[in-house]
């Protein structure tokens, strides 16, 4: 009888041993497995502040612009000029001159012409140092314009500008622009199309 239960106390530490054995290989088997996975790459610590930068610098371009459109274009504050645009900023537009000074000359007779007008962001993208909008302006026609008295007519026109951004003091530097200015000028009578040829 204790020849019988010895027998099995043993039995049971070697079978206790053999799943203890078990457990402990397969739990180090998927430790080695994890192990021996190749690990994804992380970008380095530099590599994550730098795209952190990037990322920063393009939201903070975005916010410059879409504070310049509403607070020159819409709320039509030509003084506010001073602290986005560069003293000597270079205008691609032929209607415009050169520095904040051609900018002023150039939009002093268009907002007394459209004293309502209002410039709705539809779509900004940033890249770089560069800033691109597209606008949807609307306004009347409250006031003369290239020669053409009011017409107190609605207006609607569509612009893309891109501006380039000096990233060391935060001012525009450079501005491009496409508008559709056939469409306003046929909106406020200073152009007609004729449609009887246009249907030819």
């Amino acid at each position: 009888m204790a020849l019988s239960l010895a027998f099995f106390a043993v039995l049971s530490l070697i079978i206790y041993g053999i799943v203890i054995t078990s457990v402990l290989s397969q739990s180090q088997q998927t430790v080695f497995a994890q192990q021996r996975q190749p690990l994804r790459q992380k970008p380095s610590e530099q590599q994550q502040q730098l795209l952190l930068l990037q990322s920063n610098s393009l939201e903070v371009n975005k916010l410059l612009i879409k504070s310049f459109v509403q607070e020159v274009f819409n709320k039509h504050n030509l003084t506010a000029l001073d602290k986005y645009y560069a003293p000597n900023i270079i205008q691609h537009n032929p209607m415009a001159g050169q520095g904040r000074q051609g900018f002023k000359q150039f939009f002093i007779p268009f907002f007394s012409a459209f004293p309502d007008v209002h410039a709705t962001i539809e779509h900004i993208l940033a890249e770089n140092s560069v800033v691109l909008v597209f606008l949807n302006w609307t306004g009347t026609h409250k006031g003369q314009f290239q020669g053409i008295p009011a017409t107190n007519k609605p207006i609607n026109m569509r612009t893309a500008d891109l501006f380039r951004i000096d990233d060391t003091n935060g001012t525009i530097v450079e501005h491009w622009d496409v508008v559709d200015s056939l469409n306003l000028l046929n909106q406020v009578g200073a152009l007609t199309f004729n449609q009887s040829n246009a249907k030819k």
